[in-house]
């Protein structure tokens, strides 16, 4: 089984049967993850922990801060 994500904005984490199998960067960028050696017989559990980009007066992401616009 292939799993395939168009984009994830800006940071993924992602887990197969609470074992952490992957982690992508890059808000605007495909990416696909093969896990049939994860998966067993019966019930499976995928998470996807999603990271955005926070803008605030404190933080800086990226050289991204609070006065920057993201288009």
């Amino acid at each position: 089984m292939r799993l395939h994500f168009e984009a994830v904005n800006y940071r993924a984490e992602i887990w197969g049967n609470s074992e952490a199998i992957s982690a992508h960067e890059g808000g605007y960028i495909g990416f696909e993850l093969q896990i049939d050696d994860l998966l067993t017989k019966g019930e499976n559990f995928i998470a996807v922990r999603v990271i955005t980009l926070l803008i605030t007066r404190d933080i800086v992401i990226d050289g991204l801060g609070c006065d920057d616009m993201l288009h």
